[in-house]
């Protein structure tokens, strides 16, 4: 009952009646309080729990999506030179390698929410509806990102011997048709971005939150994120992929807290890897022209 409903009526709460409305006030004034200063869900995990199981699913979904095109092979009767060519160089192989990936992953996640009986999967990890003020953190986002990662890779090169030239290997060197454009941007652009997110900052950052102060779980997170970016080459650790992640998920963190979901984070990902996907496979297109 609000206090124009006091007024109007001329009500007035009886001396027993005081501290209980008083206290569910003071109750509610500190539920809206947390709740402004903590967006990000609550998990039923805990932090130990969400780094053992994001790494586990993370090995089971590269088991899966390799052995699946393995089989395939096989089923056409392949020579092994064959099979290993195409698995390696095929823009198709590269496109289902990814896409049974990030399914594979999705599922498992899934299952292990429903597993502890968390019936809600999309609020847990910050699927929920987003609001207007996603778009302001946004732009925000981009821009503390890109400037953070100018700042700190010129310093990396400067301060130490990282190779900046070093390539990171995406699983797709050449694109020649309009196809395999098309399955390129799907595998780097959109399913990465989509799934990570869900992956890293919705179920990992959750429940590392649960239990920790927000740096600490974003450190951990945006830690676990960025190592498998570091053997994304042939010729020795990728440091400046390491570096490049390890800032973006800082950033996304952030984001994931204040938003309360990753809807924006997603599209931060996504911004990006669609930059690299341009300056790696359309830049030289357009110059061409």
């Amino acid at each position: 009952m609000s206090k124009n409903t006091f007024k109007t009526t001329g009500f007035k709460p009886s001396v027993t009646e005081s501290p209980t409305a008083a206290s569910t006030a003071d109750e509610s004034k500190s539920n809206r309080a947390e709740s402004a200063t903590i967006a990000t869900p609550k998990a039923s995990w805990g932090g130990f729990t969400a780094i053992i199981v994001a790494i586990a699913i993370y090995f089971i979904a590269v088991i899966v999506s390799s052995t699946t095109l393995s089989l395939f092979a096989r089923l056409h009767h392949w020579s092994a030179e064959y099979a290993d060519n195409w698995l390696h160089s095929s823009i198709v192989a590269q496109f289902f390698y990814v896409l049974i990936n990030e399914v594979v992953t999705v599922l498992l996640l899934w299952a292990f929410v429903r597993i502890r009986k968390y019936k809600n999967f999309i609020e847990v990890v910050g699927l929920k509806s987003p609001q207007g003020k996603n778009l302001r953190y946004i732009v925000g986002g981009l821009a503390v990102y890109f400037f953070l990662y100018v700042i700190t890779a010129n310093l990396a090169i400067n301060t130490t011997n990282l190779n900046p030239q070093q390539q990171q290997e995406v699983g797709f060197s050449v694109l020649t048709t309009n196809t395999d454009f098309v399955l390129a941007f799907i595998s780097l652009v959109l399913l990465p971005p989509v799934v990570e997110e869900i992956m890293f900052r919705g179920f990992l950052f959750a429940g590392l939150r649960r239990k920790f102060k927000f740096i600490i779980a974003a450190l951990v997170t945006s830690a676990v994120f960025a190592l498998p970016h570091l053997f994304e080459t042939s010729g020795g650790l990728l440091w400046m992929a390491g570096i490049d992640t390890f800032i973006l998920s800082l950033v996304l963190c952030y984001v994931r807290e204040k938003t309360g979901t990753v809807w924006a984070g997603m599209i931060i990902h996504g911004l990006k890897n669609f930059v690299a996907f341009y300056i790696l496979f359309l830049s030289h297109n357009f110059l061409m022209r």
